[in-house]
């Protein structure tokens, strides 16, 4: 619908759900029918990518928003994959197998993703062969959405920050109950209740 004209609403399908929109709202990927369609007011038509199961791929802090659908990241059956148009169809190229977690930078260029208790940082436009290891042991990680900043959570129970390839600084000993990290860097997290850090 444009400029909230009655007139000028189209539909795309019944008994849809969302799964992503462009910043602009004018391209979107939703799914029905057991098919996932990305619609863009470039195409004459909805077009479909194939997934048994997906999960779209958003920076940290912007659930749902995705800065184009023409190619987007996805996750799929515990593998990572870039969706790409392509001759006017979708093709799937996968970027990383046997994924337990994963986070995409802002500009779409970079993942980051867990795999056996492994950290690793990686394209997010083509598979990446060696793939730059950041630390080990790793039980839960979190970002800023340029993923400049990294803080992890390890099975030795202790808070981290990565400094680089294989780098990594102890924050805390004590694993805390949660933290996130703020866009600016800074690690927020709580050890015992009211002990906020």
């Amino acid at each position: 619908i444009k400029n909230f004209d009655d007139s000028t609403k189209e539909t795309l399908g019944a008994y849809y759900s969302l799964y992503g929109i462009t910043a602009d709202r004018r391209g979107i990927i939703f799914s029905g029918d057991g098919k996932y369609r990305v619609f863009d007011p470039s195409f004459k038509e909805a077009k479909t990518f194939s997934a048994d199961y997906a999960e779209i791929v958003y920076p940290s802090g912007a659930s749902y928003t995705l800065p184009d659908v023409k190619s987007f990241v996805m996750y799929s059956d515990s593998k990572l994959y870039r969706v790409s148009l392509k001759g006017g169809e979708y093709d799937n190229t996968v970027l990383a197998r046997n994924v337990e977690g994963y986070n995409i930078s802002a500009d779409g260029k970079t993942v980051i993703y867990k795999k056996n208790d492994t950290l690793y940082r990686a394209s997010a436009l083509k598979e990446t062969e060696n793939p730059e290891k950041l630390a080990e042991d790793v039980r839960l990680f979190y970002t800023n959405s340029s993923l400049s900043a990294i803080y992890c959570t390890t099975y030795d129970d202790e808070l981290i920050y990565i400094k680089g390839r294989g780098k990594t600084e102890k924050v805390e000993s004590d694993r805390p109950d949660s933290f996130d990290v703020l866009e600016n860097g800074v690690c927020f997290y709580i050890i015992e209740i009211g002990r906020a850090h």
